[in-house]
Parts: structure tokens; C-alpha cells; sequence
């Protein structure tokens, strides 16, 4: 991973890698799953514009087994993330949101990222399918 600069950005970074699945694998696994590269972190006065009423964002590709594109991750005011799954980078544009996951705590966006980007894993099944 490059480094990410922004405080949020690196935040939202580690709480996704301390995170678990609802499988109970860790945030690390999971990344490696989905395939998650080319971070970039922004902040709310970026001259890109704003970043729907967020304080800070990380965006990412990933090339899970159930999804290919952008996730891109908001943290709002009130300290919940806003998660949209994009099919490339305009993640601004409506027409490349496939899903939109709003009101998301640390604790819940690595599995709410999972559950979007990989298959469910079975018992039996290795970790990455």
C-alpha cells in the first residue's frame, strides 16, 4: 500500500484492517481478498470539490470475486461512514453507484465492505475463493 498522508484516510484504513468479516477473519485477510490497491485519501478541503458533506474519505479499488470497481468510504459529523461501491472512479456521478451503504460504525465497515466486494466463505472453503 502507498502512503496514505491524511489523518482520516489513514484512519479509515486502519479501523478496515483491524476490522473482522462476519466469518471472523481479520481486516488484513479481507483486503488481500478483495484485491484492494491504489488508496488515496482526501480531505474536505481538497479543491476537488466537496466530499458529500464528509469530513475526510479513502477510496480504493478492489477486484473481489462478487465485485470489480471503487469503494469509496466518508467519514460524516456524526463519526458513521457513508461506503459507495462505484463501477470506476466517478464516484460522483449517479450512474457509476452500484450500491450505497449510509450510516456504517468502525466496527461494521470491513464487513459491510465484505459482504459487497467477496462471496460469502464457507467452513470448508479456503479464506480467498
Amino acid at each position: 500500500m502507498s502512503k496514505i498522508k491524511d489523518k482520516i484516510g489513514k484512519t479509515i484504513h486502519q479501523q478496515i484492517v483491524c476490522g473482522l468479516t462476519k466469518s471472523g477473519h481479520s481486516g488484513v485477510i479481507a483486503m488481500m481478498c478483495w484485491g484492494a490497491h491504489d488508496f488515496v485519501a482526501k480531505e474536505r478541503n481538497d479543491e476537488s470539490g466537496d466530499l458529500l458533506d464528509g469530513l475526510g474519505s479513502l477510496h480504493f479499488k478492489v477486484i473481489g470475486s462478487k465485485f470489480r470497481g471503487s469503494v469509496n468510504v466518508i467519514l460524516h459529523f456524526n463519526d458513521t461512514y457513508k461506503v459507495i461501491f462505484t463501477k470506476d472512479k466517478k464516484w460522483k456521478d449517479p450512474k457509476n453507484v452500484v450500491e450505497e451503504v449510509d450510516n456504517v460504525y468502525f466496527d461494521q465497515l470491513t464487513d459491510v465492505i465484505d459482504k459487497r466486494v467477496e462471496l460469502p466463505v464457507k467452513d470448508e472453503m479456503p479464506v480467498c475463493p
